[in-house]
């Protein structure tokens, strides 16, 4: 009876351990981003800095985004702050905006036909998700244009797209359905799947170990999303704006803004609006418009510079993984237990 139930207990431990090792090494690899994305694995307290990819310091590919001291300080209705977007439903050029007052600058084309998603590795390089191929691209700040890195590997439609404390790479979608929270690697492209939203999500940003989600298609609301599981979580409604399509992100000051598409039509141009992070309200700011004040659509993507410096807050395995480590040492220390039992 004994040697069966040992046997028993064998074969349980050593099945929590294979699902252990199936669960959490993945998960700690996701943490610290070194498997796939060729940075430097992070630990607790990473400060929001990254080993740059061989791409990261190529000036002539990527162009020079200003220096963190370079310019003014950054708060909603304030001095200016810059964002960088590109008009996916129009031109397809990419355009610096001034926040504050609304008026977007060209900077060039980008050569992609839907680039809807955009963000600002912690080197300073822009990065963004074209749908028309479906691939991951960098963009050249200095003069709009933007070179693939890699097929994506799977079809997307409407995206947002942000960069962790940890230098890993998010990916949101609006469909097709469910739609789904992926994880990128900006090395090559790939996209893997991290789980259901559980509501279309058009815009990511990222702050204080937070990533942050604007609900698509007349969603209209801002969420936090499980970097676990991919699962939104509604903070609340955006009250005084609307959206079919839109990106938000945070700058240097930690003022979450946003920018939409609020519509096909010529009729409605885009908006810059703030959001509370804490109720999701937003307030509208103003109209985007070119210099001479005409107005402009088809904005879909918001990524600004420079990034504001925090701490990374640690990723942490969920909890039924957690349950499972300690399932299996369980098991462990039942099976030596009746090994000291039957050598006495």
């Amino acid at each position: 009876m004994r040697s069966v139930l040992r046997r028993s207990l064998l074969v349980v431990a050593l099945v929590a351990a294979l699902l252990l090792a199936l669960v959490v090494f993945p998960a700690f690899a996701a943490a610290d981003g070194s498997a796939d994305t060729g940075e430097a694995a992070v630990g607790l307290g990473y400060r929001h800095v990254a080993v740059p990819n061989p791409e990261d310091s190529t000036p002539d590919v990527h162009g020079e985004v200003p220096a963190a001291g370079d310019g003014p300080t950054h708060q909603a209705n304030g001095p200016a702050v810059v964002g960088y977007s590109i008009d996916s439903d129009a031109t397809g050029r990419l355009w610096t905006i001034d926040l504050n007052t609304g008026v977007a600058t060209p900077v060039g084309p980008t050569g992609f036909r839907d680039i809807e998603s955009l963000s600002f590795s912690a080197s300073g390089v822009l990065y963004g998700v074209d749908q028309a191929s479906s691939s991951l691209v960098t963009c050249n700040v200095s003069t709009g244009a933007c070179t693939a890195v890699g097929p994506l590997g799977v079809n997307i439609i409407d995206t947002g797209l942000t960069f962790d404390g940890g230098g890993r790479l998010w990916m949101s979608t609006d469909q097709p359905a469910p739609a789904t929270f992926y994880k990128l690697n900006r090395s090559t492209g790939a996209a893997s799947a991290i789980g259901p939203q559980g509501q279309e999500v058009t815009g990511l940003a990222f702050r204080n170990g937070v990533v942050y989600g604007l609900g698509g298609d007349h969603t209209d609301n801002l969420v936090t999303i499980d970097r676990g599981s991919g699962a939104a979580t509604p903070v609340g409604a955006l009250g005084a704006v609307t959206l079919v399509d839109g990106g938000i992100d945070f700058d240097g000051q930690g003022v979450l803004w946003g920018i939409n598409d609020r519509s096909a039509g010529p009729g409605n141009p885009s908006q810059i609006f703030t959001i509370n992070p804490a109720t999701g309200a937003a307030t509208l700011v103003t109209a985007v418009v070119n210099g001479s004040s005409n107005p402009l659509r088809g904005f879909e993507s918001l990524a600004i510079w420079p990034l504001e410096d925090e701490e990374e807050v640690p990723f942490v395995p969920e909890l039924g993984t957690i349950l499972l480590l300690g399932s299996g040492l369980m098991g462990l220390a039942g099976y030596a237990t009746l090994r000291r039992r039957a050598a006495d």
